[in-house]
Formats: structure tokens, C-alpha cells, sequence
């Protein structure tokens, strides 16, 4: 089972998400971001394969241009790609893979 759900880790996400709530402009319904699914799938019975972030350039989508926190991260990109951030768990989406215990 592979389950893709916002990030609740991403902080470039969070505060664009939360600014645009703010704002009144959050175009995109009820969302609850997640930081695991972990909890969620043992207790279905599941055996957790895999979780991780994605999508750490994504995330800045979020946030206005010329927002600080997005101009630094946009920096960091720029220096080493995105694979340290997703690492870091800042990719906008949490991907969780499991499988039945056997």
C-alpha cells in the first residue's frame, strides 16, 4: 500500500499554507498534513517499507515571491539541489509504503 499525503514537516508548505488561510485565498479545501502515517499503518496491520518526503522545490509554490523563507530556500536549492531538504523531511508530500506482516 503506498499512501501520498501533505507534509506537516515541510515548512516552506506550512507557512505558505498558513498565510494563504490567513489571507483567505487557501484554494485548495481541507487538507491535514501528517508527519507519519507509521502509527496509522501498524495499526491496520500494515509493516511500514518506506517513508519519505518529496518535492522539497514544490513546496516554495506556496510561498509569495520575494518571502524570505522562500528566497532562502530557493538559495540552498541552488547550491545543492533538493535531495538534503527532502532528506530533511521538507519535501511538501509525505509518502509512506507498506506491506501485510507476514
Amino acid at each position: 500500500m503506498v499512501s501520498i499525503v501533505p507534509n506537516a514537516s515541510s515548512l516552506a508548505y506550512q507557512a505558505g499554507k498558513r498565510l494563504m488561510e490567513l489571507e483567505g485565498a487557501w484554494p485548495y479545501g481541507l487538507e491535514m498534513p501528517l508527519s507519519s502515517l507509521r502509527e496509522d499503518y501498524e495499526a491496520a496491520g500494515l509493516r511500514v517499507t518506506s517513508e519519505v518526503s518529496v518535492g522539497s522545490a514544490h513546496s516554495l509554490e506556496f510561498l509569495p515571491a520575494g518571502h524570505p523563507l522562500r528566497e532562502a530556500i530557493e538559495a540552498w536549492i541552488a547550491v545543492d539541489g533538493t535531495d538534503t531538504l527532502d532528506s530533511w523531511g521538507q519535501g511538501y508530500l509525505l509518502v509512506t509504503a507498506g506491506e501485510r506482516r507476514s
